[in-house]
């Protein structure tokens, strides 16, 4: 494991030597697919105060941070899954944020097996099963954003939204990619954009859209290339 800033993290690249495309270390897998962490961290952060954290072993990449505090939180996660046709999955979890809500958009590459070529990937092909119902402890969240459906389409989604579309503005998925390992964490982040800005939303209705959510972990199949859900239910 090596640990060092991020600027000087790439400088690392012109002393590694490419092989095939498996033996790729993560520096060079994120070469391939022309990895910016400009591009994943959209916020108000300076990258050159972030840690960087390179576990060359286990093909993992991050960047941490800590907003105003001794706890450092991942802002950038990049990994890299080996897969029995000889193709690598990259995955990323980054770190948006504005002034009124922030969540974890992720994105997915597959480097060919001749290591020179790469395409993304829609997350609905690494991970078939992602469902916001999924994440839900118990049916609640579901019936208070029900309650409050007709009032959210009269202020602010108009008249032909649904469920769907409100799930959609108040919930997104987070992925905790793994370090080691191809077990991969996600569950919900939350944005309270209508009951701040938009429909008057009973506190205590409220705590249960924001607290009623799980993490499920999600085991990698290097032979389908897919992340599938471990329930245990």
């Amino acid at each position: 494991m090596r640990k060092t800033t991020f600027h000087g993290i790439f400088f690392l690249l012109f002393f590694i030597n490419t092989g095939i495309s498996q033996h790729k270390n993560i520096l060079e897998c994120m070469q391939v697919i022309g990895f910016d962490a400009d591009q994943s961290v959209i916020a108000d952060i300076d990258l050159k105060w972030c840690d960087t954290i390179v576990d060359l072993k286990s093909g993992y990449f991050e960047l941490n941070y800590a907003f105003g505090g001794d706890t450092k939180y991942k802002i950038c996660q990049v990994a890299k899954f080996n897969n029995t046709d000889g193709t690598i999955l990259i995955g990323i979890t980054g770190y948006y944020a504005d002034e009124q809500c922030s969540n974890y958009p992720s994105t997915f590459y597959e480097i060919s097996k001749s290591e020179d070529l790469f395409t993304p990937l829609e997350i609905k092909t690494i991970l078939p099963s992602l469902d916001f119902h999924l994440f839900f402890i118990d049916p609640n969240p579901i019936q208070i954003l029900e309650k409050y459906l007709p009032e959210i389409k009269d202020k602010y989604l108009g008249s032909e939204a649904t469920l769907e579309d409100i799930l959609n503005e108040v919930y997104d998925y987070r992925i905790i990619i793994p370090r080691k390992g191809t077990t991969a964490k996600v569950t919900l982040t939350v944005c309270d954009y209508i009951p701040l800005n938009e429909v008057s939303i009973n506190r205590d209705d409220w705590s249960v859209v924001e607290e009623n959510i799980r993490v499920v972990e999600f085991a990698y199949d290097r032979d389908k290339k897919q992340f599938m859900p471990m329930l245990n239910e």
